[in-house]
């Protein structure tokens, strides 16, 4: 049987004849669905009851005085944000709602909340130990939540507006040292760590993490020396699928009718469960980039199949952040390097083409950085200016300039020079 859209309710015939219409109407604090049903003998009593149940929702929803900021925030995550944000964005969007907007405002009405309200909320965040960024971040959820409230009616002004951002102490990302990024490849590939090219792929290329993840060798030109990033991977929330009759409580996971939450328009491949193929958050991230020489060298060498990720599970399955980040830190300490994140990569690409003296511009295009200036000129880099600054940087590592694997299952790579780069 066909089922009315979610956010319309579904309307159903019982075993014994009767007719339902069910809706859900929110969540309680612990992220349950609540719904409201009512039945009747005959599909057209239940569509007079129907229409009386709508009337007196949206009457209750839409009166200010009796929407609390719980009440609006579990309705923006569950019908407004998704069509707006991007999964990552609205997986963060959720969090904030849950560990810090709900605790602390969720029994205000929304027409109660003003400056002094929102102050409240950047004190507790900070009061929980969290950074002042994470304040920041926070303060930005509340205020795209509250602005959607004033677009729906419900208030008259956003109060986020009313006042200063909040201000974030943000530390510097580190970056490695040209000495540091070569002595990190060099003893993962020494050592047979399985995944050395990534590593050096990271250093190299200055990706993303999920760009890396997605990484698919039909987008790798090894002859051309090109690399596409156009998708990357990453994990997406589920939602209840349309017309689905999952109990309260039912964990959309669960839902034998479940689907990706993402927003209307948004390009997506299904890469393994919740884990998509997405396209870049910008034009800026679809870009076409040169491989440096000693990567390609690394690349062409790895064993297998060339089709698939490039770097993947022994089953297949992408590669976790969680494994990635494990593996990123083991191969710094293997190298005797301080830590720092792997997304510091990307900050040490970047220093490592300023000290090649490569043209900002150059840099800005291969890294995928937007624009934010709107009035800028746009300069438009071929890939072969490109290519030379890819390589010029590379030179400065001073990589050896052949490898082989050290068996054939590829467990690893040994420096094809006989020299010592420790």
């Amino acid at each position: 049987m066909k089922h009315a859209p979610r956010s319309t309710g579904s309307t159903y015939q019982t075993k014994n004849g009767t007719w339902v219409f069910a809706i859900t109407v929110g969540t309680d604090g612990a992220g349950r669905r609540k719904r409201r049903t009512v039945s009747a003998k005959t599909a057209t009593a239940l569509a007079e009851k129907r229409a009386a149940l709508m009337e007196e929702l949206y009457k209750s929803s839409t009166r200010p005085g009796r929407v609390t900021v719980e009440t609006w925030a579990h309705r923006w995550l569950e019908d407004i944000a998704p069509e707006r944000q991007r999964p990552r964005t609205l997986a963060n969007s959720g969090s904030n709602v849950r560990k810090h907007i709900v605790p602390t405002l969720g029994a205000y009405k929304l027409h109660e909340v003003g400056p002094e309200e929102v102050r409240e909320l950047t004190a507790a965040v900070i009061a929980s130990g969290c950074s002042s960024r994470t304040s920041q971040i926070v303060f930005s959820t509340f205020s795209v939540m509250m602005q959607a409230a004033v677009d729906e009616g419900l208030i008259d002004s956003n109060p986020c507006k009313r006042m200063s951002r909040p201000k974030a102490t943000s530390k510097k990302r580190g970056a490695l040292t040209i000495m540091e990024a070569r002595r990190v490849i060099v003893t993962a590939l020494e050592s047979g760590d399985p995944r050395a090219t990534l590593w050096a792929s990271a250093l190299l290329l200055g990706c993303r993490k999920a760009e890396l993840i997605g990484l698919e060798w039909e987008r790798v030109d090894l002859p051309m020396r090109l690399i596409d990033l156009s998708w990357q991977i990453q994990s997406v929330q589920w939602q209840h699928g349309a017309g689905c009759r999952c109990k309260d409580g039912v964990s959309p996971e669960l839902c034998p009718l479940r689907q990706h939450k993402i927003k209307e328009g948004e390009e997506m491949r299904e890469a393994y469960l919740s884990r998509v193929f997405l396209r870049p958050k910008t034009t800026a991230g679809l870009r076409l980039l040169p491989i440096p020489e000693p990567l390609a060298v690394l690349l062409d060498a790895l064993p297998g199949e060339r089709r698939g990720l490039v770097w993947h599970e022994p089953d297949g399955r992408p590669l976790t952040d969680k494994g990635v980040k494990a593996g990123w830190d083991a191969a710094l300490e293997r190298a005797g390097v301080r830590p720092i994140d792997m997304h510091s990569a990307r900050h040490t690409t970047a220093s490592l083409l300023q000290e090649a003296r490569v043209h900002p511009e150059v840099i800005r295009q291969i890294l995928g950085h937007s624009d934010q200036v709107a009035t800028r000129i746009y300069t438009h880099i071929s890939t072969t200016q490109a290519s030379e600054a890819m390589n010029a940087m590379a030179g400065m590592l001073q990589l050896p300039s052949g490898f082989k694997p050290l068996d054939e299952r590829g467990d690893g790579f040994e420096l094809g020079l006989g020299e010592s780069f420790k």
